[in-house]
């Protein structure tokens, strides 16, 4: 009787496990809010400057890929190519790459970009930083999946016609 009920728990648990999974991977779609402490360094000149800036993720996950958008300033770029593995993700959208870590509704990491200012002419440019974001509540949630869907389509699951 002991060894039928091991085995009924056992076949349980890998039921479980096999329709809801095992990883405690997050579901990061929404947008993500916060700030962004960053160094802009004019290579040549060694020259610095330090600034805080508003920074916000559009994010829609499909199992591990990412797609949305990242929004620094004023300045918007949709993400070429995002992942997320065990709760670490990492994103390029265009010049930015940025590495974080998510844990239920927060988000820190890091941002590097080299840009040339004056529209290309100017002194080579690296910036560093490192972001805390907040999830946003969830209301927003089907306003970013419908931006989503119009950004980049390929990567958001559609529904049959």
């Amino acid at each position: 009787m002991k060894s039928n009920l091991f085995i009924t728990a056992m076949m349980l648990t890998f039921l479980l496990c096999s329709v809801y999974g095992c990883s405690g991977k997050s579901d990061i779609t929404g947008i993500w809010k916060g700030k962004l402490d960053s160094i802009d360094t004019d290579v040549p000149s060694k020259t610095t400057y330090r600034s805080t800036e508003p920074m916000e993720l559009m994010l829609a996950q499909t199992d591990k890929s990412i797609s949305g958008k990242v929004t620094v300033s004023s300045q918007s770029l949709t993400i070429n190519s995002g992942v997320i593995v065990d709760n670490i993700i990492s994103i390029e959208a265009g010049a930015i790459k940025i590495d974080a870590t998510v844990n239920d509704k927060s988000m820190e990491g890091t941002l590097n970009l080299n840009y040339r200012p004056q529209g290309g002419l100017g002194s080579l440019h690296e910036v560093t930083g490192s972001f805390k974001l907040t999830k946003s509540s969830i209301e927003h949630v089907s306003y970013v999946t419908k931006l989503i869907d119009q950004l980049s389509p390929s990567l958001t699951t559609s529904k049959p016609p």
